[in-house]
Parts: structure tokens; C-alpha cells; sequence
């Protein structure tokens, strides 16, 4: 996310760089050019009005939004990916969860295994924390110890098999899903409030722009004027850069 004061000089400078350019290029665009035995009377050529302005400053601020779109895309790819290996990760560090606890290779975990486990294994301990399933997590405390296991231990048969603690991961990794899922949705809003807010001040910075290049006041921008307000955004971009 951007800093305000971040924010803001890049509206600034994108209002200067879009909203100038834009107008610029509509005027080369809208202005025919004239015949080389007509140009000694062409000299103010097709101004550039509000209408224009407007439309000009729409484009320039479509443009904006659509490649802050485009990365906000590529981030949403750049997450799906994450995802994808945050499961895998997260399914193979059960896996070797299980079989640290289980240390007579049976395939099911008991009372005594899962007590020496959490007293000694470091490694266990710190998935179980994390692991987002509050009876794998009250594993770790011995007062919780008992019931956990119960609710674990599906069958009643007083161990706790693979597919009984699949079933458990498969929880704890739903649950860790959907707080990535909630933490993209909280991103997504902010993103789509500091577009708004981007717009916002895109808009009256560009046609603030407009009445810095328009020195006459007359409401509409000449060559003269945009090619002046252009040579002094670069040298004023020279001069930033040099800092």
C-alpha cells in the first residue's frame, strides 16, 4: 500500500505526465497539419477547450486505473501461487508431524507417543501451534490433553489413526485458508478505496494542471501554452532526478 504522501506525488506527477501528454497529443492528433504554403498563417491552430480537456484527462486516468488494475493481477496470480504452496508445505509438515510422534512406525499415535512428543519434539510443537485446529493445538496443553483426544480419536478405539488425524489437518487447513482468504478480501477493499480516493485526486489535480497551463485564463490551452508547460514538467523532472 501506498503512503499518502507517496500517493499524492504520484498523482501529481502522473496528472502532470498523463494530463499534459494527453492534451498534447489530442492537439497533434485534432490539428491538421497545414500545407507547406499555408503555414506562415497557421499560428494558434485547434485549441484545447474544456470538452477536450475533460476527455483528454478521462483517457489519461483510464490508463492510470487500468495498469494499476493489471498489478493488482498479477498480485492476485503471485497469491494463488503462495497458496497453492502454503498447502503443500503445510500438508507435508503434518505428514512429518505424524510421523515424529509416531515413533514405533504403528500408523496410529497414542496417549503416551503424543504426551513424550509434545515434552521433547520441538518440531512438533511449533506445527501444532500453528496448525489451526484447536484440539491438535490443546494436544499441547495437558489439562486439554484428554478431551482433545476424544474428539480426535473418532473411532473410540483409543489411538489416533492417519486418516483420523488427516481429518484434523484438513481443518486446521481449511481454517488457514480462509484467514488468507480474509486477508485478501481486507486488501482488495483497501485497494479498491485507494483507487477511489486515486481518482478522486487524479481528476483535480489534472484539471488543476489544466489552469497552470491555460496562463491566459481563457478556458482553452494553444501551442504555445502546452508546449511551454511541457518544457518546464521537464525540466523540473531534471531537476528531481538529480536529487
Amino acid at each position: 500500500t501506498w503512503s499518502s504522501g507517496a500517493l499524492r506525488s504520484s498523482i501529481i506527477w502522473g496528472a502532470f505526465d498523463a494530463g499534459a501528454a494527453a492534451m498534447a497529443c489530442w492537439w497533434r492528433r485534432s490539428t491538421p497539419s497545414p500545407r507547406p504554403r499555408e503555414r506562415r498563417r497557421v499560428s494558434r491552430g485547434s485549441p484545447v477547450g474544456v470538452p477536450r480537456r475533460e476527455a483528454a484527462i478521462e483517457d489519461a486516468l483510464k490508463n492510470k486505473l487500468a495498469d494499476r488494475a493489471a498489478k493488482r493481477e498479477l498480485e492476485a496470480a503471485r497469491a494463488a501461487k503462495e497458496i497453492e504452496e502454503f498447502s503443500n508445505e503445510f500438508l507435508n509438515a503434518a505428514r512429518k508431524c505424524f510421523d515424529l510422534i509416531d515413533v514405533d512406525c504403528s500408523g496410529t499415535l497414542t496417549k503416551l507417543e503424543i504426551v513424550e512428543a509434545v515434552q521433547t519434539n520441538e518440531t512438533v510443537v511449533s506445527f501444532l501451534r500453528t496448525c489451526g485446529e484447536p484440539n491438535l493445538q490443546f494436544l499441547l496443553q495437558p489439562k486439554r490433553l484428554e478431551r482433545a483426544l476424544k474428539v480426535l480419536d473418532t473411532s473410540n478405539d483409543g489411538e489416533v489413526d492417519v486418516d483420523e488425524w488427516e481429518e484434523a489437518i484438513n481443518r486446521g487447513l481449511a481454517k488457514r485458508l480462509q484467514q488468507m482468504s480474509e486477508e485478501r478480501a481486507r486488501a482488495a477493499r483497501a485497494a479498491a478505496a485507494e483507487d477511489e480516493e486515486f481518482s478522486a485526486e487524479f481528476l483535480s489535480m489534472a484539471r488543476q494542471v489544466f489552469q497552470m497551463i491555460d496562463k491566459d485564463n481563457s478556458g482553452t490551452l494553444v501551442k504555445q501554452e502546452i508546449v511551454e508547460a511541457c518544457v518546464d514538467i521537464n525540466v523540473a523532472s531534471m531537476a528531481w532526478n538529480r536529487h
